[in-house]
Parts: structure tokens; C-alpha cells; sequence
């Protein structure tokens, strides 16, 4: 029988796979994209209501899509506890590079609120440049899905 204290080693691995490698946007390391997004809208953090379904651009949907997917499918019984999710990632200025520009310390802040309104917090950190495809490979894993499902190949 899972049991609430297990939430805050979920919300532990779920902010380590946000930041890691694996958590693609279209393709591309969902950490860059959701820092150039950030740069664009001129923020220092970008806060996401994974359970809200408000139109919030492509980059945010795509995240939010993917992180649902992956709980759902990893959940183990403990979806009766969970009755919220919120991540934020917070963007500071690290180092400068000539060539890609601004160099980034990324925190990623995982909040899990449970049926008793407790709220379990885990976060990781990276580093990262902001998302641009002159210096970045797609991965392979979005362009088949997109081919399988008929979805648009987004930049």
C-alpha cells in the first residue's frame, strides 16, 4: 500500500528528470526551450499549474503533456493522494560565452500538494543556454513520433 510520505521521493525524481536530458520538447532539451522562453518573455522563472489547462504557448502545453503523461504512468496508486502539481524553473545568470551568449544556473522546484493539502517540494539544478537550433541536434525520439502520430515539427 503506497503511502503519502512517498510523495516527497516522487517529487525528488520528477524535478531530477525535469531538468535532465530525457525531458524533450519537441525535440529539443525542454530546460533550453523553456529558457529562451523565459528570455523572450523578459522573466527570471517560469512557474507551471500542471493540472490547469490554459493556453499558455506550445513550449508550456508540450511540458505539460509529457510530465502528465510520464506520472500517469509511473503514479503506483498514489494518484487517490495527489490533488495538485506546480514546477518552477528559476533561470540566474552563471557565465558568458562570445558564441552562444548567456550561460544559465537553472533551479527546478517540484511542488506535490496531497489530499490534506501538505505540500511535498523536492528541486535540481543545471546549467543550460537558452534553446537555439544552430547549435542543437533534434532528437531522433520526436521526429518518429511525430511521423507515427501526424504531428507537426516544431522549431
Amino acid at each position: 500500500m503506497p503511502r503519502r510520505r512517498e510523495l516527497k521521493s516522487i517529487a525528488s525524481g520528477i524535478a531530477s528528470f525535469c531538468v535532465s536530458r530525457n525531458n524533450d520538447i519537441f525535440g529539443y532539451w525542454g530546460v533550453g526551450m523553456i529558457c529562451r522562453l523565459a528570455l523572450t518573455q523578459g522573466i527570471k522563472a517560469v512557474s507551471i499549474d500542471l493540472d490547469c489547462r490554459h493556453d499558455d504557448g506550445p513550449e508550456l502545453a508540450a511540458f505539460r503533456a509529457g510530465f502528465l503523461e510520464r506520472f500517469q504512468a509511473a503514479r503506483h496508486g498514489l494518484s487517490s493522494f495527489v490533488r495538485g502539481f506546480a514546477v518552477e524553473f528559476r533561470f540566474d545568470p552563471y557565465s558568458w560565452s562570445e558564441v552562444r551568449g548567456q550561460y544559465f544556473r537553472v533551479t527546478c522546484c517540484l511542488h506535490i500538494i496531497d489530499d490534506l493539502g501538505k505540500r511535498r517540494s523536492a528541486s535540481a539544478e543545471t546549467f543550460c543556454y537558452p534553446h537555439d537550433p544552430r547549435f542543437e541536434t533534434r532528437s531522433t525520439r520526436a521526429i518518429k513520433s511525430c511521423v507515427a502520430t501526424g504531428g507537426n515539427v516544431h522549431r
